[in-house]
């Protein structure tokens, strides 16, 4: 993590707190609908038998998002559009 996040703060890649709770709420939807039929209440089981809140691993689902997005903002400033197509 911290290498991406120095490496986004060189590369002026900027991701803001709506962008990447927006990707992990997107995220954590799929995994409702897919693993748990839908239900946020059996993921909230399942979270609980690991001793986990909603809130709090949604917070490091957050977490996790920036680092990919901050991470896919420092690789696209080093990927010119003519040498994608090469």
């Amino acid at each position: 993590r911290l290498l991406v996040e120095r490496a986004a703060g060189q590369a002026g890649v900027v991701v803001t707190d709506a962008e990447a709770a927006r990707v992990a709420d997107g995220e954590i939807e799929t995994q409702i609908n897919g693993r748990f039929g839908g239900s946020r209440a059996q993921l909230d089981e399942h979270l609980a038998r690991y001793g986990q809140t909603f809130d709090r691993w949604r917070a490091g689902r957050i977490q996790d998002a920036r680092v990919l997005l901050q991470a896919q903002g420092v690789l696209r400033g080093q990927v010119s559009e003519p040498r994608v197509r090469e």
